[in-house]
């Protein structure tokens, strides 16, 4: 009986962690996906990316909150709603200020016309990397 209870444990966690290493090296993880827009003219894609747009500090419903895929090329930044309130916004490359990290999975892009655009997105390295090689300001 002592064998039976130390055999059970180390096979669930075995089988954790197998199921992690399959699902991760199949991608499963990632964030990364298909851009959701147009491509314009001369418009390369940097990334695309899940994420969640907090456009108000609170939500009674969870199922309210904006999901979708944000879009940076090299000439503009648009997020597209994917699931939950229906809000989009693109902005210019030229209409940025900067783009900052607050805290833990928050980017905050800040507009020049005063607008900030908090996000949610995770990894946040990718999307601040993905910022910067557009050629906006990077607070990290």
């Amino acid at each position: 009986m002592y064998l039976f209870t130390l055999v059970i444990p180390f096979l669930l966690i075995a089988a954790v962690v197998i199921f992690i290493i399959v699902m991760a090296k199949k991608g499963a993880f990632r964030s990364k996906t298909t851009p959701q827009i147009t491509m314009r003219n001369g418009e390369v894609s940097i990334l695309a990316t899940h994420v969640v747009w907090m456009q108000k500090k609170v939500y009674l419903n969870k199922y309210r909150i904006p999901h979708g895929v944000l879009d940076i090329t090299n000439q503009r930044v648009v997020y597209t709603q994917t699931s939950g309130d229906k809000v989009d916004f693109a902005l210019e490359k030229a209409d940025i200020e900067a783009a900052i990290h607050t805290a833990g999975i928050r980017v905050n892009i800040q507009a020049k016309d005063g607008m900030v655009y908090a996000l949610n997105t995770m990894p946040v390295k990718d999307t601040l990397d993905a910022l910067e090689q557009m050629g906006v300001p990077v607070q990290r």
